[in-house]
């Protein structure tokens, strides 16, 4: 596989555990996990968090989601390596669901015209930091696809993307303008541009955590972390 770019950019795929109704894991989303993903994660190196909250759709995964690292070894090493990392991965076993179709997520490849299901894939990102560019999601559906028209689309960007088509969805992570594409047999189901939010410190008291809303996506920092 060839990886673009030196960042670790863990693309994420989030379907909640069945012990959860929607109301009670966004709850939990916003409350507790959000916000302690860049209390914990924030000082050991991480360097962009974007989670967007998509609607209640057959098909779709609740949560999607951005972590970047400033490299694949750094992800690798706070996940593996030390106590708070292997914490915030068995965090996620609260809150989602794993299994064959299920929660996933993967470091995207360099898309070469490919798109294999369940792999995502880079497009001119080498140069790119995500955090403190104009970061935006757009999410389809489809019934029946013929991938050449989006084959022949993804040939025609410029912009930094990370994509993936996954069985009845596909989704597009960019950063630049607001696109509106318009690609044959594609049904937008969620389009939003990450507004920047700030988490308070860990261990500060009557913490609300980071709201998150259906429908959005945000850039959440440290409380006082610059660009």
């Amino acid at each position: 596989m060839s990886y673009q770019g030196n960042l670790g950019i863990r693309v994420w795929r989030g379907y909640r555990h069945a012990s959860l109704d929607r109301p009670g894991f966004q709850k939990q989303l916003s409350q507790t996990f959000i916000p302690v993903t860049v209390q914990w994660l924030e000082p050991m190196g991480l360097c962009g968090y974007f989670p967007a909250l998509l609607p209640e759709l057959s098909g779709l995964p609740d949560e999607l989601a951005l972590v970047i690292y400033p490299s694949i070894g750094a992800y690798e090493e706070v996940s593996h390596t030390c106590p708070t990392g292997r914490a915030y991965g068995q965090l996620h076993g609260t809150l989602f669901a794993f299994g064959e179709g299920s929660s996933h997520s993967d470091f995207p490849t360099v898309w070469q015209d490919e798109l294999s299901p369940g792999q995502s894939y880079s497009l001119n990102v080498s140069a790119c930091s995500w955090r403190g560019q104009n970061v935006s999601l757009w999410v389809a559906q489809y019934d029946e696809l013929d991938a050449s028209h989006l084959k022949a689309w993804l040939s025609q960007q410029t912009r930094p993307m990370i994509v993936a088509l996954e069985p009845g969805y596909f989704f597009c992570w960019y950063v630049g303008e607001v696109m509106v594409p318009d690609i044959k047999g594609l049904r937008s189901c969620f389009h939003a541009s990450a507004q920047r939010v700030n988490a308070f410190p860990q261990g500060t008291l009557s913490d609300p955590g980071v709201p998150i809303a259906v429908g959005e996506c945000l850039d959440v920092r440290l409380s006082g972390v610059g660009i």
